[in-house]
């Protein structure tokens, strides 16, 4: 799937992951997109095909100072509100790595050029997925 920035689109709140349910189930259920910089996990989105993706962020401490951090969230907003138009219904998180901190100086184009394969590819991923909870990988019971 081949994502492109195009210079429109809209970021509503109905486009927004903003609860810890919405977030605990997308990384419960959903497919993993690991990178040297962050992390993508995408899931089918439980509204159904007519809603568009949504998106959540989460960008740790360890990335940077806050400038640097408030910085990379409305990069990745901006990239999202801009490749919305391309994605099939998903809801899709992205957790940046500490080393992306290089990408608040750089500019938009940089940052889609690593990111909108990833989410691409996470996407497609998830849409092809189960439903089903991941299952935790147990040891076996020694006796």
């Amino acid at each position: 799937m081949n994502l492109e920035l195009s210079g429109y689109g809209k970021y509503p709140k109905s486009s927004r992951l903003r609860h810890r349910k919405e977030f605990d189930r997308i990384h419960q259920r959903g497919v993993r997109i690991h990178r040297e910089l962050f992390t993508v996990v995408c899931v089918r989105s439980l509204e159904g095909p007519t809603h568009g993706a949504r998106f959540g962020c989460a960008v740790s401490r360890k990335v940077g100072n806050s400038v640097v951090r408030s910085r990379l969230k409305r990069l990745l907003r901006e990239l999202f509100r801009r490749s919305r138009s391309g994605l099939p219904s998903v809801d899709l998180v992205t957790i940046l790595r500490p080393g992306a901190a290089v990408f608040a100086s750089s500019g938009l184009e940089e940052l889609g050029a690593v990111l909108l394969p990833a989410w691409g590819e996470a996407s497609s991923r998830a849409m092809k997925a189960k439903d089903a909870p991941r299952r935790r990988r147990c040891r076996p019971r020694t006796s």
